[in-house]
């Protein structure tokens, strides 16, 4: 499954030091608010911290020149 956009784009504004925890409890709130399922809302939390991970690997690559 690909990131929807809109996560990508909440993801993108989190800086690469943020702890995973922040960003699963916000992208589940959103989806609580929004309606979806359980099971959707897992889904996009994964999809969230997938993109956060390789946010974090893209700047370690960036500013260390290491994958």
């Amino acid at each position: 499954m690909s990131t929807p956009y809109a996560i990508t784009w909440i993801v993108d504004r989190y800086h690469v030091g943020t702890d995973p925890a922040v960003i699963r409890a916000d992208i589940a709130e959103r989806c609580t608010r929004a309606g979806f399922t359980p099971t959707r809302t897992r889904a996009l939390v994964r999809a969230a911290l997938r993109h956060h991970e390789a946010n974090r690997r893209l700047y370690r690559y960036v500013t260390s020149g290491t994958p």
